[in-house]
């Protein structure tokens, strides 16, 4: 019988990654109520979020936090594998005239030309609302389509001129 040469903390981790689920919350302190986001229709921005009030992180023991926030990304180089994970990307938006419109969240992997992979069509009402869009995508790290590796970031473009506050962002490994 062979003898296997991994030591006991690479065995720990490989069943830590295998095991324990990944969920991150948190919620960001830069574009409050009191503080918000100018935001034009029309003119796409990237989603923001400090990460400034993290309310839970369920996490294996090498993992502390999935949200780059000086690249405003998810960004998984430590992962053991190529799961599928979701995001919950919430925010409220207040448009400035008193008219609904649609919202476009679009999902990208980071890469030297950014690779769009999802889009996700919403709509607002005239009055502030909070919204919450879930996404989901593969983990994947082939040529071409590398989300572990280069990482995934978010945009947001509105119909119309407005201000967007209270952004919250959920990650989860599914």
């Amino acid at each position: 019988m062979g003898t296997i040469k991994f030591s006991s903390e690479d065995v720990e981790k490989l069943l830590d990654g295998r095991y324990h689920s990944f969920i991150q919350d948190i919620h960001d302190t830069v574009h409050t109520i009191g503080s918000p986001q100018s935001i034009t229709g029309g003119n796409p921005v990237l989603y923001t979020n400090n990460g400034g009030i993290p309310i839970i992180t369920i996490a294996p023991t090498y993992i502390t936090s999935r949200w780059n926030v000086t690249d405003n990304k998810i960004a998984f180089p430590d992962e053991l594998n190529t799961p599928y994970y979701e995001a919950e990307i919430g925010f409220t938006f207040d448009p400035t005239a008193a008219s609904e419109g649609l919202f476009t969240l679009r999902v990208y992997i980071d890469d030297a030309t950014p690779k769009l992979i999802r889009t996700v069509v919403g709509s607002y009402k005239k009055d502030p609302e909070p919204h919450s869009v879930s996404v989901k995508w593969y983990l994947g790290n082939a040529v071409g389509y590398d989300a572990k590796n280069d990482g995934v970031y978010f945009e947001l473009e509105f119909g119309g001129d407005g201000i967007l506050y209270d952004k919250t962002l959920i990650i989860k490994r599914i």
